[in-house]
């Protein structure tokens, strides 16, 4: 775990590096002054989110619940080895599946967990809700979501305190998330401490602490 979170460290340092020097636009329809311009251009120079071969990035497409469990893979600095995980107990994620490894990935460690009959819809657009609960997941929250209320108003009210809603346009409850929600969301989780959990209580609540990649703080 502090491995992973030496990495998120190194992403962040990375991430702010970036948002110092002026972009040359590498989208043709995510002009300078879109409003996830910064965002985008950030995840794409770390090689987290890739455009179409028209040269666009389509920040209004949706994204799919499989495509978001390989996103949050790369946010972590792990995407290739969730990439080669093993098969997913998902009825509808075979081995042959495209994110087959990443959804397994995601599924093991917590940060989805599929409909309850033994499907996970990978092709299914992901709800606004949905994807912000699985970052919050990823990066540890769910101990305060969980205080809070858990899914799906807890995960969002952690996601807003933390700030990895901030700058966040036209995202409803309900709704499904587009590309261009997708990621400012991820680029604000970027600059998230990780919460680590050390007490446990019966209904899944209980104290934590925060990881900011240079320490840990109450």
């Amino acid at each position: 775990m502090k491995n992973l979170k030496r990495i998120i460290a190194l992403v962040a340092v990375f991430a702010m590096v970036l948002t110092t020097v002026s972009f040359a636009a590498t989208y043709t329809d995510i002009a300078a002054d879109n409003d996830y311009y910064e965002a985008v251009e950030t995840l794409s120079k770390l090689n987290i989110v890739t455009g179409y071969e028209d040269g666009e990035y389509k920040a209004d497409q949706n994204v799919t619940r499989a495509e978001m469990t390989a996103l949050i893979a790369r946010v972590l600095g792990i995407g290739e080895t969730a990439k080669n995980q093993m098969a997913t107990s998902f009825t509808d994620v075979p081995a042959s599946h495209w994110a087959s490894g990443f959804v397994a990935w995601a599924s093991s460690s917590n940060v989805v967990k599929g409909y309850g009959d033994g499907t996970f819809g990978p092709e299914n657009n992901v709800l606004y809700e949905e994807a912000v609960t699985m970052i919050m997941r990823a990066l540890g929250y769910e101990v305060v979501a969980a205080a809070k209320g858990g899914y799906p108003g807890g995960f969002i009210a952690a996601a807003i305190q933390s700030g990895v809603t901030t700058d966040v346009k036209n995202a409803v409850q309900g709704t499904f998330a587009n590309r261009g929600t997708i990621a400012q969301l991820l680029a604000n989780a970027i600059d998230t401490p990780l919460v680590d959990q050390y007490t446990w209580n019966s209904d899944g609540t209980g104290e934590f602490i925060k990881y900011d990649g240079n320490g840990y703080y109450d």
